[in-house]
């Protein structure tokens, strides 16, 4: 309402100030002495006209009226303005500046009194767009002022103080504790366009000075972040006169270090609004003099108060590219910062460790503006921590997890922050021989420290992204004995990554580290039987959490070839933990063996970096091959494509990240022995397309399906650069790739190295099909079950009755969300890879049906006015030209295939065509009339089974013998293509519907009368007009009367049977005390026996009206 009430004042006033103009051009023609004026050929001069410009303006400007300045202002504040059009907020800005203006001194003061204050206040914290608006505002009344006090700028004004403190308040205040940006902000474009060292600009900084002691705002907050930041950028940053430089120095420690009048010292979010004072003013002999003496002083006498200031305050110093502190004299100088730093992790408090932690790191990078040098902060901090680590000393000993957890994370900081800055160094660049010692130092003392972890807990931390769980705020756990472990790996990969990026050749540090890693494999090969449950869990730890390490492929690669090398023994071992996989699997199928699955990617690994692939082991190979059959379950199945491994891929970090990469890297290997003339069990690939040797139907192997069910639910990646510490600076590759990236990648390998004689791209097209369908269908059928009544609802997702609604779920799991047990964005990007050009075989008509149906997965079902129907269109007009076209042109029955599959899918509830949809004719009555008694629900077939009781959830219905075994046979290792039994998932309906949507758009834009069908720009409009009119509708009308006439043979019975809830036996309507005293037995607890219900049938009318073949075959007391 009020954002249409500013749109009609602005056309209003819009609409008078055109009338007024209008009145005054007409007045000036109507004025005496113009003719006189031009008959003397006088000419006005640019200075006349641009002053009767000037005068016309003023006069305006007079004649519109003057806006209420408290309403204005208040308005601005407000919220409402969020969501106005562009024109309306631009109006309310104009009008508050046209308020200020007209009103003079008055309106000033009233700013830096109480209006100012009320105004600021009102600004909700939620909305950055108000308080965007209003900052803006008082930044403009401040240079306002300034300049309207001009020679007396240097006096002190109690209105501009006001209105300086006003905007404080307003920068500091604001959801999580004001916002920085907008502080740099108002520094760079409000106050920016002053010249520092002018009259106007050094007193509004002397105006923040005064607002830096001072706190503002309902909660007392210091407002010394802002006004630092402010008055630094008046005074010119570094370059201030060193008087003014020391005053905000003085200023910064009382207010942050000494509590500045409250009851504790500054916290995180008032030190983060000072980081640019910190950034650009603070110069290294105010960071001397004071603020490092004082700091240490209260590291010294409150470290617990202080220590979380502290640790923000050398955070920002290190975070500042500008910055040029160097800290060295006071590491261990009289301000002893590093012997603080590392008393306070052994706290027993984790914000205390944590804020340590974060010191210690942004510490050791305050070297100046040179490299770091020989006893500089880094090798000072990097030593120390690895002594604690070590335990050298009792009294700095980190005896606990909670302890070292802090010190891996402080050593995995402080490595993240060397690999930014050696980018580019290494073979072309000559490294620093410190940060090369330094690196060599933290992989000895963090893989010392490691070996004190235990593995066997610390192997849960493996199952989330991020290698470590997370609490509230984002602090670790309380399991230390998960955590800490999970830093330190992260700590050792980024020290043997920074050895690795400068060229090191591998010293005694980096030896320990491989020996780290390397110890649960050689043990492996030494023992006789199956490996410990331990050692299992160390291997599976220490090597996965290098081979999901967000430092990167390269980097698991070269230290895995490190490891062959360095030890001879490793093979052996990784050849004994796929034989215990193996074994394991036979005896217990419902477990996924990640430790095989580790063991088998290291030794492709291996095999992929020699020139000559050489031979794996038998089990691995085994292992592996058995993904080119098709249908294997159970415990015949290899451990490699087990249900239970292919279910793990889309919940468990090791294997979503490894096992289709597994299978990439197989394929490639096969590729690569059968160019060198090698045998292979599996000479044909193991992704390819096979026919049945029983019904010839086509089916799929079983690494084409798990590589499928791989690219249905991608695993997520990790970032690069924080590592499982966090903290650091954000480098430029954190951004982390989309999930489905590495499924592409493998997929586009497959495709590449897999023989032509496999049909990789249709198998894969198949599975991935199937795969949609399945997991989408089964994700329907447990929402019925779950939602089929209230118990099972409640049982599900308890309702608090305390509430008047039902709780809202938002995201995967609402009722409106197109993730339905599978990833749409994923298979419509695997389905694009497949569908393009390039190696992997030439596809069917089929084939290309189901990846276009696969591209349009999970979207809208609008035809005009989306973005992504305009994509689809995009997409769908390429994919006809460059590959629908093309294979058209050599064969003709293409458009009928993809016509064929999108008609089923759209129309049909199975691929399976119906036969019998027309009935008619005597014979068809007679037919009619046995498929009617075959489909009368007989004895059980009329029962739910009864699961639950007392408000236990039920179960649901029991398939029937044909779902079941469809079902069966697609969680087993392979799948058929063309199930006749198997149901197409609403998914797949939708996604027709929507590729029709897609197709009818393109053919429109062709007609036949007007347009040329031989240009090749029209091209794919053309085969779209031909695929809509020709052969799809024909299919659709078949299915659809087919579909009419199966409709038409429901009974009343079949009806109520389908809508009765689950878990209660069905009573037909009229039915006799026989099946009432059935369901009296059944719900005594006594056995089920048959129910037998006399069948309904009508009179010989209804009869003789079926026999005649009449269109409305509808008996009385039947519904459709």
């Amino acid at each position: 309402r009020a954002c249409e009430l500013w749109t009609g004042r602005w056309l209003l006033s819009h609409l008078i100030q055109k009338t007024r103009e209008r009145s005054i051009e007409e007045r000036e023609r109507t004025m005496p002495g113009d003719d006189e004026h031009a008959s003397s050929g006088g000419e006005e001069t640019p200075d006349d006209v641009s002053e009767s410009e000037e005068e016309s303006e003023e006069e305006e400007e007079d004649d519109a009226p003057v806006p209420d300045l408290r309403r204005s202002v208040l308005l601005l504040a407000s919220a409402r303005l969020d969501g106005a059009a562009p024109p309306v907020r631009s109006r309310a800005a104009d009008d508050a500046r046209t308020a200020v203006r007209k009103g003079g001194d008055g309106a000033l003061e009233k700013l830096g009194g109480k209006l100012g204050l009320n105004a600021v206040e009102s600004c909700p914290p939620s909305s950055a767009r108000a308080r965007r608006r209003l900052s803006s505002l008082l930044a403009d009344i401040l240079v306002l002022r300034a300049i309207k006090n001009g020679d007396a700028a240097s006096s002190v004004d109690p209105c501009l103080n006001g209105i300086a403190r006003s905007l404080c308040i307003l920068l500091a205040s604001g959801r999580g504790g004001g916002s920085p940006a907008l502080v740099e902000e108002i520094s760079r474009e409000g106050l920016g366009h002053l010249d520092p060292g002018s009259d106007a600009a050094d007193a509004i900084a002397a105006a923040f000075l005064d607002a830096a002691s001072k706190l503002g705002g309902k909660a007392k907050k210091p407002l010394f972040g802002p006004a630092l930041s402010l008055a630094a950028g008046l005074y010119g940053g570094s370059g201030a006169d060193p008087a003014r430089r020391k005053e905000m120095a003085e200023a910064f420690v009382q207010a942050a270090l000494s509590g500045g009048g409250t009851a504790g010292f500054a916290s995180l979010g008032d030190v983060a609004l000072s980081a640019p004072y910190l950034a650009s003013s603070l110069t290294q002999s105010e960071f001397d003099d004071f603020v490092a003496p004082a700091m240490g002083l209260k590291l010294r006498a409150k470290p617990d108060a202080v220590i979380g200031t502290a640790g923000a305050i050398f955070s920002a110093l290190a975070s500042s590219s500008s910055s040029k502190i160097d800290a060295t004299s006071h590491v261990e100088g009289e301000t002893k910062l590093l012997a603080a730093g590392t008393k306070q992790l052994r706290s027993s408090k984790s914000e205390s460790r944590d804020a340590a932690s974060s010191l210690l790191s942004s510490l050791a990078s305050l070297s100046g503006s040179g490299p770091h040098g020989k006893g500089g902060p880094l090798e000072s901090v990097a030593g120390a921590i690895g002594d604690a680590l070590a335990g050298k000393s009792p009294a700095t000993a980190l005896s606990t997890p909670e302890m070292r957890r802090g010190g891996y994370a402080a050593l995995d900081r402080i490595g993240a922050e060397l690999l930014e800055g050696t980018e580019g160094e290494g073979e072309e660049g000559e490294a620093s021989p410190v940060v090369e010692s330094v690196a060599d130092a933290v992989a000895g003392a963090v893989s010392a420290a490691l070996g004190k972890e235990k593995d066997v807990e610390a192997v849960a931390s493996l199952s989330s992204s991020t290698g470590v769980r997370r609490g509230k705020g984002g602090k670790a756990g309380e399991n230390a004995a998960v955590a800490a472990p999970a830093f330190g790996m992260s700590a050792l990969v980024t020290a043997m990554a920074l050895s690795k990026r400068l060229g090191s050749k591998g010293g005694k540090g980096y030896s320990a580290a491989l020996s780290y890693l390397s110890e649960p494999v050689v043990k492996a090969a030494a023992t006789k039987g199956a490996p410990s449950a331990a050692l299992s869990a160390s291997f599976r730890f220490r090597l996965g959490s290098l081979l999901i390490s967000p430092r990167g492929d390269d980097l698991a690669e070269s230290v895995i070839l490190d490891m062959f090398r360095a030890d001879k023994k490793v093979e052996a071992g990784l050849a004994a933990m796929v034989d215990a996989s193996a074994k394991k699997h036979a005896a217990a199928d419902a477990v996924a063996q990640v430790d095989g699955l580790i063991a088998v990617h290291i030794l492709l690994i291996r095999s992929a970096s020699a020139k000559s692939a050489p031979a794996l082991p038998a089990s691995a190979v085994k292992a592996l091959d058995a993904g080119s059959s098709a249908a294997l379950s159970g415990k015949k199945a290899s451990f490699l494509y087990g249900s239970a491994m292919i279910d793990a891929a889309a919940t468990d970090a090791v294997v979503g990240r490894l096992l289709h990469r597994v299978i990439a890297a197989y394929v490639k290997y096969q590729s690569k022995r059968a160019d060198e003339g090698g045998a292979s069990s599996a000479s044909e690939g193991i992704v390819r397309s096979a026919k049945s040797k029983k019904d010839g139907a086509s089916s799929y192997s079983a690494a084409a399906r798990t590589l499928a069910r791989c690219a249905c639910n991608p695993y997520p990646h990790r970032r690069q650069g924080g590592g499982a510490g966090g903290g650091g600076r954000k480098s430029s590759s954190s951004s982390a790739p989309s999930p489905s990236s590495a499924v592409a990648t493998s997929v586009q390998t497959v495709l590449t190295y897999s023989p032509l004689s496999a049909d990789a791209r249709g198998a894969l097209l198949s599975a991935l099909f199937s795969s949609v369908n399945t997991l989408s269908g089964h994700d329907a059928s447990v929402t019925a079950s779950l939602g089929s009544s209230r118990e099972a609802r409640e049982a599900y997702h308890p309702v608090d009755e305390t509430y008047a609604k039902l709780p809202v779920v938002r995201g995967r799991c609402a009722v409106t969300s197109s993730h339905r047990n599978y990833d749409p964005n994923s298979a419509r990007r695997i389905a694009a890879v497949l569908a393009g050009h390039g190696p992997g075989g030439r596809m069917s008509g089929r084939d290309l049906a189901k990846a276009m149906v696969l591209s349009h997965a999970g979207t809208t079902q609008k035809s005009t006015g989306s973005r992504q129907r305009e994509a689809l269109m995009t997409y769908t007009i390429g994919m006809i030209r460059e590959v629908v076209a093309p294979l058209a042109k050599e064969n003709n029955s293409i458009i009928a295939e993809i016509a064929e599959l999108m008609a089923s899918c759209a129309s049909s509830s199975s691929l399976e065509k119906k036969k019998d949809d027309k009935i008619d004719g005597e014979e068809g009555a007679k037919e009619e009339e046995k498929m009617l008694e075959d489909a009368k629900p007989k004895g059980k077939a009329k029962a739910a089974s009864v699961a639950g009781r007392k408000g236990k959830p039920q179960d649901a219905k029991k398939p029937s013998s044909s779902s079941s075994s469809s079902s069966k046979k697609a969680a087993e290792g392979g799948g058929s293509d063309d199930e006749g039994d198997s149901l197409i998932s609403a998914v797949l309906h939708e996604s027709a519907l929507s590729l029709l949507t897609t197709l009818g758009g393109i053919a429109g834009n062709f007609d036949p009368q007007f347009d040329d069908p031989e240009d090749e720009d029209n091209e794919p409009y053309v085969l779209a007009r031909k695929l809509c009119v020709d052969e799809v509708c024909p299919r659709l009308r078949e299915q659809l009367d087919g579909s009419a006439v199966r409709v038409a043979k429901l009974t009343e019975e079949e009806v109520d049977l389908y809508r009765s809830p689950e878990g209660i036996l069905f009573k037909p309507a009229g039915g006799d005390s026989e099946a009432g005293e059935a369901a009296t037995a059944s719900a005594a607890g006594a056995p089920l026996t048959r129910v037998r219900t006399p069948r309904r049938r009508g009179g010989r009318e209804e009869k003789r009206r079926a026999t005649s073949g009449r269109a409305s075959r509808r008996r009385s007391g039947r519904g459709r």
